[in-house]
């Protein structure tokens, strides 16, 4: 049994200097905790009871936040005088560990991977170390790793110009203590070892919840999560023109002056946000498309929008659009089903099946049946086919989930 977890705290946060100031990257908050605790909390849930923290920029920030000890988790913190890489890192943590392989995890992403899992993967594997990819959409980002079909590594290529759907490492490892023995004591995990090492790479994939909080956009995005593995609450897609604010017939909302709360319409995301995990807006803006406002007009607007639903104890997960002409045919444009897909790639755990599609158009309606949503119409034209049928969006509060 893999008891012992290694997290690699040291990072100083550059890109998010602008968000975080003069804290190190793992200790940046999350909804009030800092983003290492997050990843405690994980661990603990998973029955590991040491963690070696590998710390080194303003190592005393988390060693006075967590000390010793942790949610029954002994803490032990390997501290670098001088940075000495990733792969470094790692194998002076290593020096630490009193048993024979251990999980390793990036302490700057959160990958919700199934440790047990991983745990028995490398115990029945003939390897040094298991790695934990993640599908995603674009992997510029990230990087490419390629496997054969018994998960083998073939190809590792990190952070390139590399770009399109594929596999990505998650940050997340189990390797044994030794490994790195023979590794210098300063070098790059992914560039020194990973992409050039002999030993055989296995591998395992888990398409669950991911987030790299290295950028300020990711950092952002990730105060909206949901870490409640209990939270079975569905999710809400909601378009907005005629369901949020009045609809400008033959025109477009360019303005937050332009931009009028339909009635009771704060009261009702007050309920929703209670009922709701996850609240999304999808919304085609062809005005955008058609030169008649700008990206930045409609970011102003939905700026006003979301601090009204804010401050009256509404929320608003994010807001999801499309610019194009509807000649255009885009796949993100409603009845299209692009933009759940995004969101579904930003947030994996949402379940379209447990989702609830709100919308005043036939368009909207259709959106939701292709991915088997229950569909809710503003209005009286039964000809749409909804599921449900309410007068408002207040109304349909009441009525959902």
């Amino acid at each position: 049994m893999i008891d012992t977890a290694i997290i690699l705290a040291g990072g100083f946060g550059t890109r998010l200097k602008s968000v975080i100031n003069s804290l190190p990257k793992p200790m940046a908050p999350v909804n009030g905790k800092p983003f290492l605790q997050l990843l405690l909390d994980k661990l603990s849930a998973n029955n590991i009871n040491n963690v070696i923290l590998s710390v080194g920029y303003l190592h005393e920030t988390i060693s006075d936040y967590f000390g010793a000890s942790y949610n029954n988790m002994v803490i032990n913190y390997a501290i670098e005088e001088t940075p000495l890489g990733t792969g470094g890192a790692i194998k002076f943590a290593l020096n630490k560990l009193n048993a024979d392989a251990c999980f390793v995890v990036n302490g700057d992403s959160y990958f919700n991977v199934d440790y047990a899992k991983m745990a028995e993967t490398f115990d029945n594997t003939d390897t040094d170390i298991l790695l934990a990819l993640r599908e995603v959409n674009d992997t510029s980002r990230y990087g490419n790793v390629i496997t054969d079909s018994n998960g083998i590594i073939t190809s590792f290529t990190e952070k390139t110009n590399s770009s399109g759907k594929g596999l990505i490492n998650g940050g997340v490892y189990v390797m044994k203590k030794n490994l790195l023995d023979n590794m210098p004591d300063i070098f790059s995990f992914e560039k020194d070892f990973l992409e050039i090492t002999k030993t055989i790479l296995n591998t395992i994939t888990f398409n669950t919840d991911f987030i790299d909080i290295g950028i300020p956009e990711d950092y952002l995005r990730i105060q909206h999560w949901s870490f409640d593995d209990t939270d079975n609450r569905p999710t809400l897609f909601l378009d907005r023109d005629g369901v949020i604010n009045t609809r400008i017939i033959d025109g477009y909302v360019t303005t937050p002056d332009e931009f009028l709360f339909i009635d009771k319409v704060k009261e009702a995301f007050v309920t929703l946000s209670k009922n709701f995990k996850y609240i999304f807006i999808v919304t085609n803006q062809q005005g955008i498309g058609k030169g008649l406002m700008s990206e930045s007009d409609l970011e102003r607007v939905h700026d006003y929008m979301l601090k009204e639903i804010n401050s009256c104890g509404g929320r608003v997960t994010k807001i999801y659009f499309c610019p194009a002409l509807a000649s255009l045919n885009s796949p993100l444009r409603k009845p299209n089903v692009g933009l759940a897909l995004q969101a579904k790639s930003d947030f994996p755990d949402v379940d379209f099946i447990n989702c609830f599609m709100v919308g005043d158009s036939k368009s909207d309606i259709d959106f939701g049946k292709q991915l088997s949503m229950t569909t809710v119409f503003i209005g009286d034209d039964t000809t749409v086919g909804a599921d449900i049928y309410a007068d408002s969006l207040f109304h349909a509060s009441s009525l959902i989930p």
